[in-house]
């Protein structure tokens, strides 16, 4: 990926990088004018994570202190192990909605540390709020 910027630029801009990698920087500017180039690398980069809401149609009851959540959960370069998730939009339970650790994930499941999770169908979402960027 190459991005060529003529013209005069603030330190607040924003790269955006496309996946995890090596990327290396190339910046050209003038001083007292003469060019000169500085060179930087990020090494084992890691894009921010993406925090949802993510959708959820249903959970499981609790079983052996956790409850497994059904829905759409985009899992990337990051994982939500170890993050904290606030679930909301459950009705009928409860006990369902609030902040937990996430123990285990998958596209379609998030595994959950709620040990008071009860089996329901519902439209709620999962949030990650722990992490970089509020992310996983």
């Amino acid at each position: 990926m190459e991005i060529n910027i003529d013209g005069d630029i603030e330190d607040t801009g924003t790269l955006t990088f496309p996946s995890a990698g090596i990327y290396d920087f190339e910046v050209d500017y003038y001083q007292n004018q003469f060019q000169q180039t500085l060179v930087v690398q990020f090494a084992n980069y890691t894009p921010a994570p993406t925090v949802g809401p993510y959708t959820i149609t249903s959970c499981a009851s609790a079983s052996a202190g956790k409850t497994v959540y059904v829905g759409t959960f985009p899992v990337g370069v990051i994982t939500p192990v170890g993050q904290t998730f606030n679930v909301t939009g459950f009705t009928v339970n409860a006990a369902n909605n609030g902040y937990f650790l996430c123990s285990a994930a998958t596209t379609t499941h998030l595994t959950l540390v709620n040990p008071s999770g009860v089996a329901e169908t519902a439209v709620a979402v999962a949030t990650c709020k722990s992490g970089a960027s509020d992310g996983y």
